[in-house]
């Protein structure tokens, strides 16, 4: 099971030390702190998965759960992307007459604390394979909605799908390369050029 942890999220109003001040609405820019605690991405062992997903509690007790898992030491969960505590300091510019060209509308300053990624053989596969499901699924996309739902264990069945898949090389053929009259018209325009 896949899974996210945050402790917190903070986004505050500062003033030109970075210091957290009320928004002074005369100043040419306003700065924000955004500060990101203990971000993580896991896939958790079979016993927290349990934990959590027993079909005898209700959503508040799941909640709790998730709270206490968070809190925990972490041993129990096999980090993909361990805890991420991160500070982004932002600075726009007021848009308005005073609007300065000479420096940027936005800019952001990110300092991350630490940044570490864990993959096992095993869970680098799963990712791969989903990736690759993930970028093949535009190409088989196209093909599913002709699809027949005839079964493949009588003849009526093997002649649909094998009408199928003669009409979807067609296609295939059709769109991605050139017929020999479209060679011929492109012959001809070389030619005459």
């Amino acid at each position: 099971m896949f899974g996210v942890t945050l402790a917190g999220l903070d986004v505050d109003t500062c003033g030109e030390s970075w210091e957290t001040a009320f928004l002074n609405t005369s100043e040419q820019c306003i700065n924000k702190l955004i500060t990101l605690r203990s971000l993580s991405v896991y896939i958790s062992k079979g016993l927290i998965t349990q934990k959590i997903l027993s079909k005898e509690k209700d959503h508040v007790t799941v909640i709790e759960a998730m709270k206490e898992m968070v809190d925990e030491t972490h041993s129990q969960l096999d980090y993909v992307v361990e805890p991420i505590y991160a500070q982004v300091k932002v600075k726009m510019q007021k848009i308005g007459k005073q609007l300065r060209y000479d420096q940027p509308h936005i800019s952001a300053q990110v300092q991350f604390e630490r940044l570490n990624f864990n993959l096992q053989v095993s869970q680098l596969r799963n990712v791969l394979k989903t990736l690759e499901y993930i970028t093949n699924y535009k190409k088989f996309e196209a093909h599913r909605a002709d699809k027949p739902n005839a079964p493949l264990t009588d003849e009526f069945g093997r002649r649909q799908w094998m009408i199928y898949a003669v009409h979807q090389i067609q296609k295939e053929l059709q769109t991605k390369y050139f017929t020999w009259t479209q060679f011929q018209e492109k012959n001809r325009k070389r030619v005459g050029m």
